[in-house]
């Protein structure tokens, strides 16, 4: 299974997502609930999969997205957030999100990306 980092700012989410994740067998290598945070632990750690909240404080979402692609190309970025505008789904997916979700999502869709 994957080696998974979770983005996101609000400590319950992480939890719920951490717990759903490993539930289906996968790693949580480290939580993370800012953008900087982002890029430090990806270049220690580099997961398989990134579950990254759009909203992150500190640090532009789509600025991330390239910085990780540009670092490892093959890293699967998973993006969602509330209120996502289409220009905000079309800038993530060229910048390198795999797939984005509008929160609340269905948690079932969610996990048919981390296969």
């Amino acid at each position: 299974m994957a080696k998974v980092m979770v983005a996101e700012q609000y400590k319950p989410i992480r939890y719920l997502l951490r717990t759903v994740l490993t539930s289906v067998g996968h790693e949580v290598v480290v939580e993370v609930s800012n953008g900087p945070d982002v890029l430090s632990t990806f270049h220690s750690l580099l997961p398989d999969i990134i579950s990254l909240d759009m909203r992150l404080p500190s640090m532009d979402c789509f600025e991330l997205l390239k910085q990780i692609k540009s670092t490892n190309p093959n890293t699967r970025i998973i993006v969602y957030s509330s209120d996502i505008h289409s220009a905000d789904v079309e800038m993530a997916i060229s910048c390198g999100a795999h797939v984005v979700f509008d929160k609340p999502f269905d948690i079932d869709d969610y996990l048919k990306h981390f296969q």
